[in-house]
């Protein structure tokens, strides 16, 4: 276990794009679009031919020739983004280019649990893998396999996708968003714990620049920088200063005053990076996760010590 912010040794020389981390394994980006991969090999989910735990960053040989522009790790398989708009997916039992999605331009990928989501370029969400719960958005509860459009949201141009444990979230070009899945502890954001098994735009809030979904909570940042969160507040990962589930988004007061350039959800954590690079996380804190060299939840916002004054979370 690793108590506070350390650099990856594998990853010191290396000068990185973005990272993303899964349920049992992370990928990492570099700028000249090379992805790394380390950590369990349960899938496997970064497709280097084994069954073997990685434990330091290796370059996936199988993407040799391939230029990624984004990377993102579910719980057991990946997805990584050309920056020719090719679709690659890997890991729990299957690998290989996407052929459903050869014929459209893929602008954004995002994984969650057994299930992702695909925005292409001119704003259409394709989403496929397990569908119980309407995380899917095709009106059941049925898994999809190859990537299927979603028809409910022909009609709404799509910028932002982002697939969380039991539920998915979109956002489109006019800062709506829309949530669909399971919404058992209110993190659908509609006032109530009713399963949506199509996207439902969510009433109580409008220009969005992004969205991040988490196992069972959702956060919202707004074009102003403010940060609204909903769903589960389990171990204080809501950011309210309490633990209690939260229907409908709320502002994260604490983060009133802090213009929020970019957010991210994990299971049981959130985090948040500042205009100026400040990084601020809350949650639960069980095997150090959030890098304070504690184990105690944090209910509400605090500032994260890193080694380097600028941070971006990979959006």
């Amino acid at each position: 276990m690793v108590a506070v912010p350390t650099v990856v040794a594998g990853l010191a020389a290396v000068r990185m794009a973005s990272v993303s981390a899964g349920g049992y394994h992370t990928l990492a980006l570099s700028d000249q679009g090379i992805v790394y991969s380390f950590g369990c090999s349960d899938g496997p989910a970064w497709s280097r031919g084994d069954d073997e735990d990685q434990q330091t960053p290796r370059a996936i040989e199988a993407l040799q020739g391939v230029r990624a522009g984004a990377v993102s790790a579910g719980d057991r398989h990946s997805l990584v983004l050309g920056i020719d708009g090719l679709v690659y997916w890997f890991g729990y039992g299957t690998h290989g280019q996407l052929e459903a999605l050869r014929g459209v331009q893929a602008i954004a990928v995002s994984t969650g649990h057994e299930h992702s989501l695909v925005l292409v370029r001119g704003g259409e969400v394709y989403s496929f893998g397990a569908g119980y719960l309407g995380k899917l958005g095709h009106g059941n509860n049925q898994c999809q396999y190859p990537p299927q459009v979603i028809e409910a949201l022909k009609g709404v141009r799509v910028r932002a996708v982002a697939a969380g444990g039991g539920h998915s979230l979109v956002v489109s070009v006019g800062g709506d968003a829309y949530s669909f899945g399971l919404g058992a502890e209110g993190q659908l954001g509609h006032g109530n714990d009713i399963n949506q098994l199509l996207p439902k735009r969510i009433e109580a809030i409008a220009n969005v620049r992004a969205v991040a979904a988490g196992g069972n909570h959702s956060m919202r940042l707004t074009e102003a920088g403010l940060v609204y969160s909903f769903g589960c507040g389990g171990a204080g990962r809501l950011g309210h200063n309490n633990t209690d589930d939260q229907p409908e988004p709320r502002i994260i007061e604490a983060l009133r005053g802090v213009k929020v350039s970019a957010i991210a959800a994990g299971y049981h954590t959130s985090l948040a990076v500042a205009a100026g690079g400040a990084a601020y996380g809350w949650g639960s804190g069980e095997d150090a996760r959030l890098g304070l060299g504690l184990t105690d939840h944090q209910l509400t916002v605090t500032p994260l010590q890193y080694p380097t004054a600028q941070l971006r979370l990979q959006e």
